[in-house]
């Protein structure tokens, strides 16, 4: 074989690797979810509960099913509703969140949030620690939840609080 078409042949084989690369990448955001302004209130008693925040986008036509979501940082993590009758604050664990096709999934103060069960450890304000979204059809999403006072967005202008799937 010539170096010509050791060349040609070299040059396919890269098109070739390069376009099956980017099918993997492009099946990996498929499944057009997002999540972003991953944050947790800080907590100061190790053995008691936290809560954590998040907001998850949906640009696919078709819906999708947040199942759960998994942290080291307590011994336990629910996803739990929060409402008002009356006056009483009613609290209760979610089985699962659907989140709509084109629309949002929003986990925020005063209304649906993550609970840590048994902390481990006290969550500080700047502390960081990692979280997994796992969906019905996208599977798991990772992110990162930073503890702080105030929900993204709301006097801060990081973007590090995005994680895209």
């Amino acid at each position: 074989m010539n170096i010509g078409m050791r060349r040609s042949l070299l040059g396919l084989s890269l098109v070739a690797a390069m376009a099956a690369f980017s099918s993997v990448g492009y099946a990996e955001d498929a499944s057009g979810l997002k999540v972003v302004d991953v944050w947790a209130r800080p907590a100061a008693v190790v053995g008691g509960n936290g809560a954590g925040y998040f907001t998850v986008e949906n640009e696919a036509a078709k819906g999708d099913t947040l199942l759960k979501v998994e942290a080291d940082v307590s011994k336990k993590v629910e996803l739990h509703s929060m409402s008002m009758e009356g006056m009483v604050m009613k609290m209760r664990k979610l089985d699962n969140a659907p989140v709509p096709a084109h629309g949002k999934l929003v986990f925020e103060r005063g209304g649906n949030h993550i609970m840590f069960i048994g902390l481990n450890a006290a969550l500080k304000q700047g502390d960081s620690f990692p979280v997994t979204f796992v969906f019905e059809h996208a599977g798991s999403i990772k992110a990162t939840m930073t503890v702080q006072d105030a929900a993204p967005g709301h006097g801060q202008t990081d973007d590090a609080h995005h994680m895209d799937h």
